[in-house]
C-alpha cells in the first residue's frame, strides 16, 4: 500500500511540476451569484451567460423536495450584464422543469439544441433512474422534449456532452462496460 501512495505522490508531483513549467496558472474563485449554501455544478456557456445545475430554492415560498426532505436539482441560467455584473439566477425555462431532478446540460454549438439529464418517469411517483433528454430551441422557447433512445429503466445515463460537430454524444452511465 505504501508503494501505491509513493507512486501516486510521484505522479502528482510530476504532473504539478510539468504543468507549472509551462507558465500557465489558473485562478479559481467563486462567482458572485453562487449561493455558497446550495450545491451548484456543471456550468455551461449559453448565449450571454452560464447555465448550471443547482438544488437552490427557486423562491422563498416554493421548494421542490425529495422524500428525504432534500431540494431537487433544477437547471438555472444567469446572464452577465453589459456592466460586467451578473444578474440573479433564474430557471432556464419552466418547460424543462420536471417533478424530479433536472440537469446537467450540454448545448449544440449553435445553441439550438439542449441535451439534459432528468429522472425517467418512475412508477408510483418514485424517483427512477436518470436519463438523457433533448429539446430544440425555437422562437424563444424549448420544444420537442424527447428522451434519448438509449435510456434504460435499469441504468443511469447522465451528464451529456455533445461534440462540437454535433455528431457524438458523450455521457456517463452505470451500464455494464460503462
Amino acid at each position: 500500500m505504501r508503494r501505491f501512495f509513493f507512486i501516486l505522490s510521484v505522479a502528482l508531483l510530476y504532473a504539478y511540476t510539468s504543468s507549472s513549467q509551462t507558465g500557465e496558472f489558473y485562478e479559481i474563485s467563486r462567482l458572485p451569484f453562487s449561493s455558497g449554501q446550495y450545491d451548484e455544478l456543471a456550468p455551461a456557456y449559453f448565449r450571454q451567460g452560464i447555465v448550471f445545475t443547482s438544488n437552490r430554492r427557486m423562491d422563498i415560498l416554493v421548494s421542490r423536495l425529495t422524500d428525504k426532505g432534500e431540494n431537487l436539482f433544477n437547471i438555472f441560467y444567469v446572464e452577465k450584464r453589459e456592466t460586467g455584473r451578473w444578474r440573479t439566477p433564474e430557471l432556464l425555462d419552466r418547460t424543462l422543469k420536471s417533478n424530479y431532478h433536472d440537469g446537467p446540460v450540454s448545448f449544440s454549438a449553435d445553441g439550438s439544441r439542449i441535451f439534459f439529464t432528468r429522472n425517467n418517469p418512475g412508477r408510483d411517483n418514485e424517483l427512477s433512474k436518470l436519463g438523457i433528454f433533448m429539446a430544440d430551441y425555437s422562437d424563444g422557447q424549448w420544444i420537442n422534449i424527447t428522451p434519448f433512445p438509449h435510456n434504460n429503466e435499469n441504468y443511469n445515463l447522465t451528464h451529456p456532452s455533445i461534440s462540437a460537430d454535433g455528431k457524438t454524444l458523450y455521457f456517463a452511465s452505470d451500464m455494464p462496460g460503462g
